[in-house]
């Protein structure tokens, strides 16, 4: 939970369309010179993890989200006799969007997603075998110098996968990041966007039976009137449902009990 104290240095929903992107009140401002502390946020606490890898934690979306539908002529048409080349991957949809802007979820996130598709299709629903949109859910979090947590986001990577073209290859469509929850800190400033780099498409299969690969690039803003950081997550995403956490800061478990495993090992000598 966000840490709630007296009016100036209170933790709160900043009301919609209040602030811009890195607009402080006077009062903010003020509040930061006189508590630094409490807005200046530590960069070794920022963390991003997957809230269910194994089934065992409770973080769950709070409802649940579909994919964007576009406007009825928002899609070409396709020609009579398209030139279709399964083998090269491309996206029909939006590069670059903004999922959380000014502390809240924008209206891209109703109309926008990528997609990983065969060149010369031009509309994703001529594909066949869709699953339903799902991914997995992951908890964004970042505290300040105290210790009280000062962003508190969780956020969903959707993409419906397994799209085929005459029964050949896996595709990609409707990807997107939904925020599923958003509480910010008085005094901060936070901020999300999606980009699918034209680089990061690619076909992970063969020529004859491709897999669509899309690169995700999650990028996020936080700043206080006294300090900004910005990074990103990286993630990877195939047509026949892989979805990897490539870089960023994860929280990844795992290594700390090998960390712990190993300095208990070396800690008694091993006699041959």
């Amino acid at each position: 939970m966000i840490a709630r104290r007296a009016v100036i240095i209170a933790l709160l929903f900043l009301a919609p369309g209040l602030l811009s992107a890195a607009e402080f009140t006077s009062e903010m401002r003020q509040a930061a010179q006189t508590h630094p502390e409490l807005y200046t946020f530590a960069p070794g606490t920022i963390r991003a993890e997957n809230c269910d890898p194994q089934g065992t934690k409770n973080c769950d979306p709070e409802k649940t989200f579909t994919a964007p539908k576009p406007a009825q002529d928002a899609q070409p048409k396709e020609s009579v006799n398209p030139v279709v080349m399964i083998g090269e991957i491309v996206n029909l949809g939006a590069k670059i969007w903004n999922i959380i802007k000014e502390n809240k979820p924008t209206d891209d996130i109703k109309t926008l997603y990528a997609t990983a598709t065969p060149d010369g299709v031009t509309q994703w629903n001529r594909l066949q075998g869709w699953t339903p949109p799902q991914g997995p859910v992951y908890g964004f979090s970042a505290k300040n110098k105290l210790g009280r947590e000062v962003v508190a986001v969780r956020y969903q990577v959707l993409r419906s996968y397994n799209g085929s073209y005459n029964n050949q290859g896996r595709y990609l469509t409707a990807v997107t990041v939904q925020p599923v929850h958003v509480e910010i800190g008085w005094g901060y400033d936070f901020q999300l966007s999606v980009e699918i780099p034209d680089k990061g498409l690619l076909n992970a299969g063969s020529v004859e039976n491709p897999v669509a690969g899309m690169q995700v690039i999650v990028k996020w803003t936080i700043s206080t009137p006294l300090q900004k950081t910005d990074d990103r997550a990286l993630y990877y995403l195939t047509g026949d449902g892989r979805l990897l956490e490539i870089g960023g800061p994860f929280e990844r478990p795992f290594l700390a009990k090998v960390a712990n495993a190993l300095n208990k090992a070396l800690q008694y000598p091993v006699f041959n």
